[in-house]
């Protein structure tokens, strides 16, 4: 089996408690009976594990989840926001459920809305990969966010080529990701100037320049790009960044996540038992090593 190599974890931030953040999500309802952080887990590690055996019987690894799934009930209030389809993983299996994260630890799109940033998000057309790179970045300027403890585990910066220096660079030479990494900085330049131009003008109450500088935009971008799970809305692509759960590794497993509206819960589901102690790994869809490099900067062995 292809096993994840994971890279963005060598850069930490520097005031972190990791038991602090395991009080803060016991305390709003995830259980880590199943599964917790790898022991090596702290400020910018990620990686999980089984935390006793996880049996999956053959009915369940039989059994499809086919029907879609609803948002959240805050979610689906908003007409814009109506679901085609909220299930994703090899195979889409249900399996046995690994994790159940509540849906109040999760940053959505709705959560942005009910923050400071409701006057950008209702009188601008920002796509929703931007709005959450500004919820997160709002979230992190502010030192009583409900969050904080979460964004203290983050890394400071991601080992994408996005990261690198030129010397870095130059192995990728020859190759076709080169001129993918060059092309992702000039629209990444572009977007902010374009973006920030109008929120420093229209919202200075809101967007200081020293706070919102290129290098936390790419912070942020890069956060929402590599830690959030994304979900097919009305043929758009809508990332949700679900605490906890960011902490898994990408694998070509048999699991699927998704949204249970009845039980208010994002869910993990895997197809394979696993033993205690044994790294879990969940699949975030088929991905070719160029795009697991690009946004999560890792690749796979044996893998595209």
């Amino acid at each position: 089996m292809a096993v994840a190599i994971s890279m963005d974890n060598r850069r930490c931030a520097s005031a972190a408690d990791p038991a602090a953040f395991k009080a803060w999500i016991a305390q709003n309802g995830v259980s880590t009976a199943k599964v917790d952080m790898a022991k090596e887990c702290g400020p910018g590690v990620r990686g999980m594990v089984a935390a006793a055996d996880v049996a999956v019987s053959q009915r369940q690894r039989q059994r499809q989840r086919r029907q879609p799934h609803a948002l959240p009930p805050a979610e689906r209030a908003q007409p814009a926001l109506a679901v085609s389809s909220l299930t994703a993983g090899l195979a889409a299996q249900a399996g046995e459920t690994l994790l159940d994260v509540p849906f109040a630890l999760m940053m959505t799109l709705n959560t942005a809305q009910q923050g400071p940033l409701k006057k950008v998000i209702e009188e601008k057309q920002i796509s929703p990969t931007m709005i959450m790179a500004l919820h997160l970045l709002n979230e992190k300027l502010n030192p009583s966010s409900f969050y904080k403890d979460w964004i203290s585990l983050l890394p400071e910066a991601f080992e994408t080529p996005l990261f690198w220096g030129e010397e870095d660079l130059a192995g990728l030479q020859g190759s076709t990701i080169l001129s993918v990494v060059q092309r992702r900085k000039e629209t990444m330049q572009a977007d902010y100037t374009a973006l920030f131009d109008v929120l420093f003008a229209e919202y200075p109450e809101l967007f200081k320049p020293e706070e919102y500088t290129f290098e936390a935009f790419r912070w942020a971008l890069s956060t929402v790009w590599s830690r959030s799970f994304v979900f097919n809305i009305e043929s758009q692509l809508v990332p949700v960044i679900v605490p906890f759960a960011d902490m898994f590794e990408h694998a070509n497993v048999e699991s699927s996540f998704s949204l249970e509206d009845q039980e208010k819960v994002f869910r993990i589901s895997l197809g394979k038992p696993l033993k205690a102690g044994e790294r879990a790994y969940i699949s975030l869809g088929a991905k070719p090593n160029s795009q697991l490099l690009m946004n999560y900067g890792f690749v796979l062995q044996d893998n595209l």
